[in-house]
């Protein structure tokens, strides 16, 4: 179930990176401090990268990812780099070490594949909510209902809206 959840969520990030223009990808957005949605979008795919990168190694470093701008400033990357990463997630859940460098320390915590993939799923989410509002700032482009939105919040919501129906 959290590879499809994953995956449609990578769609419709693809869905929206998609119907954006090139320079409408890369502009600096006053409303986001100056960042762009393709700095946005590169990051969530780093965490993804990084995590099947270091998969094997049974150990993740999320700081030590490549920060390739070319993802940023090139939608097109940004799509195919997507698309490696909905075609590689499904691997089988095993123990994971991450290290987070915390003010010079690095801290070890014992955690699962499937459980950091959730983590980027999470993580992916909230850059999508920021998304979202530059692109809304910037363009009228169609975007999902629930883009940007937490798997656990729209399932709450379905459920909230069933039992008012109810009354």
């Amino acid at each position: 179930m959290i590879f499809r959840i994953v995956k449609d969520n990578l769609n419709e990030l693809m869905f929206i990176i998609n119907q954006l223009t090139q320079i409408e990808y890369t502009q600096k957005n006053s409303i986001l401090n100056k960042a762009t949605i393709g700095e946005h979008t590169r990051h969530i795919i780093e965490l993804f990268q990084t995590l099947l990168f270091q998969y094997e190694t049974g150990i993740v470093n999320y700081s030590k990812r490549n920060r390739d701008k070319e993802i940023e400033d090139d939608k097109n990357m940004a799509l195919y780099y997507i698309k490696i990463i909905q075609n590689e997630i499904e691997r089988k859940d095993k123990r994971l070490k991450l290290i987070e460098e915390i003010e010079k320390n690095e801290i070890l915590f014992e955690t699962s594949y499937l459980r950091e993939l959730y983590y980027n799923y999470e993580h992916a989410i909230h850059h999508q909510a920021i998304i979202k509002i530059a692109v809304n700032h910037i363009t009228q482009i169609e975007i999902p209902k629930n883009f940007g939105v937490a798997y656990s919040t729209i399932k709450h919501k379905e459920k909230m809206s069933n039992s008012s129906c109810e009354r």
